[in-house]
């Protein structure tokens, strides 16, 4: 193990929430190095949840409540993530009219929260 991957998984191991580019600007390491060390630990528990992050802004997450956690309360589980199926088809349909890059991005960000999803109900299991 070299100098610099100690270094990071030591970083990781004291600060477990930490994201990729947390990661990359402590441990002085590429950003892609980051990413390929979270994906390395296989959990969805070490990596930031996407009710932890937006695209485009911050003004869901600068709510008490944020919409997603809102929804997630009031739907049921197949609704909550129709909702989010529906949504990022929403984005990828408009994204070259609109949003471009941030539009697939936002896509993407509903995408992760059906994974993370998933992984909770199979954990769970």
């Amino acid at each position: 193990m070299s100098e610099a991957e100690e270094k990071c998984w030591k970083y990781i191991l004291a600060n477990r929430g930490s994201t990729a580019a947390d990661i990359a600007a402590q441990c002085n390491v590429d950003i892609q190095y980051a990413r390929d060390l979270l994906d390395r630990i296989g959990s969805p528990n070490w990596r930031e949840s996407a009710i932890d992050k937006q695209v485009g802004g911050s003004h869901y997450r600068d709510m008490a409540v944020q919409p997603w956690q809102a929804m997630e309360a009031w739907l049921t589980p197949e609704e909550y993530r129709g909702y989010h199926k529906g949504v990022a088809i929403a984005y990828l349909a408009r994204e070259q009219q609109k949003g471009g890059i941030e539009d697939i991005k936002k896509a993407i960000h509903h995408l992760q929260r059906l994974v993370e999803m998933q992984d909770d109900t199979e954990t769970s299991e």
